[in-house]
């Protein structure tokens, strides 16, 4: 069915908890071109999903030939309920999941498995889960993630998946069109935030001598590049070689000269953020009843952040950093990154680990410069806010790391300084083991 204002999507995705809360299942497909508000529907639902348990996984491109890495993404915070299962699901959700070895799982099995494990949690608790991205999912996840959709029953399981294009498999589930929020309501609102100016958009970049040693970016603070100034980690790639793939196992520190090669290189950080003031804007020119008044200022702080560090990024290739001073490129090439270098974030697919924003925020004294703080739990706060690296190598790209072995883990730990256990905790969506199987093995 299509709907086509924020007042019905929202009713919808109401039911869809209301119901499950009363102990039904429900399924709902969200479609719709990329940027009109599919993901802010997502953080609604998740917002209200009081008294549910909550799953939440999001397709990355750079991982749709890693079988089963969303599933994993997505079942992670459950893994020590496989033994809930009958021997035959818990051992192919095991081998799918690279906890155990095994010859290939059948698809079916698998998807048995799955649904299976969703109907044991929900039987502790209502359970609502959130896919977004879904056209970026991995042929097995997305397969499992279909079979499990059209066979719930009596569960209190809730899916909302969100993708650009509907999925073949999903085509008899319902559907619901997103489509952008209205041209005249967003440039109305657009107009009043910027003329009685609710938000303020800030900005802090900075830059410092760098060089690679390993998998480490040292940061020094003057030429001389004595002892670091501060060290940025990162994860490498452990796909298995499959013949196609063109480029080596990467990590980001591929793109920053070795220390050895005695070549001098940099590296640059940033914070943006078009969120200071949004909170009172809220409060004081959104009434609290009007959702599609508050999603929408939110999605445009959080487009005008995304805008900012874009623009940030164009002067820092043109004129801070200045590397390449001549480039002219219109906005379809900018949209398109027909540039050189690139800025990955920390807790995206090039560096899942979170906590590397601390590092960046302290290098940057992001707080104090742009009033953008950090939680315990490394979120942004304004949320419309980004922050990252900066690259300007010709050869440096946007990749995924996946899933990483307990080799690296362990390696990882000792250059971070610290134990296995905590490292395994802020890199558990991209772990290819189940740590407490690790621990009785080594036992």
């Amino acid at each position: 069915m299509e709907l086509i204002d924020r007042f019905s999507e929202r009713r919808v995705l109401d039911e869809v908890l209301r119901d499950v809360r009363a102990g039904q299942s429900r399924v709902v497909v969200l479609h719709g071109e990329p940027g009109v508000g599919k993901s802010v529907l997502m953080d609604y639902v998740a917002e209200r999903a009081e008294g549910c348990r909550l799953f939440r996984a999001t397709g990355v491109e750079s991982e749709m030939e890693l079988p089963y890495a969303a599933l994993h993404q997505l079942c992670v915070p459950v893994l020590n309920h496989l033994d809930r299962l009958p021997g035959p699901q818990r051992d192919a959700l095991s081998v799918a999941f690279g906890i155990r070895s095994g010859p290939t799982p059948e698809r079916f099995l698998t998807g048995l498995a799955v649904l299976t494990l969703f109907s044991e949690v929900a039987g502790d608790q209502p359970l609502v889960c959130l896919v977004d991205d879904l056209q970026w999912l991995d042929h097995a996840s997305a397969q499992a993630l279909s079979f499990v959709a059209r066979r719930l029953g009596a569960e209190p399981v809730g899916m909302v998946l969100a993708t650009r294009v509907v999925l073949a498999d999903l085509s008899s589930l319902t559907g619901m069109q997103v489509k952008g929020l209205r041209a005249a309501d967003a440039q109305a609102l657009l107009k009043r935030l910027v003329a009685e100016r609710w938000l303020t958009a800030n900005a802090v970049v900075g830059f410092w001598p760098a060089n690679a040693t390993g998998d480490d970016i040292e940061l020094y603070a003057d030429e001389a590049r004595g002892a670091p100034h501060a060290r940025l980690h990162t994860l490498r790639q452990q796909m298995g070689g499959d013949g196609k793939r063109e480029r080596a196992n990467t990590a980001l520190a591929d793109f920053v000269a070795p220390k050895e090669s005695g070549l001098a290189d940099y590296v640059g950080a940033f914070a943006v953020t078009s969120g200071i003031g949004e909170a009172d804007a809220l409060a004081r020119h959104i009434d609290k009843t009007d959702d599609y008044g508050r999603i929408m200022l939110k999605a445009l702080a959080d487009r005008l952040a995304e805008a900012f560090a874009e623009r940030m990024h164009e002067r820092v290739r043109r004129e801070l950093w200045g590397y390449a001073p001549g480039e002219r490129l219109s906005a379809e090439e900018l949209i398109a990154e027909s540039y050189q270098g690139i800025r990955p974030a920390p807790g995206y697919p090039a560096q899942p680990d979170h906590t590397e924003k601390g590092t960046i925020f302290k290098l940057l004294d992001a707080e104090a410069a742009a009033g953008i703080a950090l939680t315990e739990s490394f979120a942004m706060w304004p949320g419309a806010a980004v922050s990252g690296l900066y690259f300007s190598h010709p050869d440096s790209h946007y990749f995924g790391v996946g899933k990483v072995e307990r080799d690296q883990v362990e390696d990882y730990a000792a250059r971070k300084g610290w134990s296995v256990e905590e490292a395994e905790r802020w890199l558990g969506p991209v772990l290819n083991y189940d740590p407490k199987l690790a621990q009785s093995v080594a036992a």
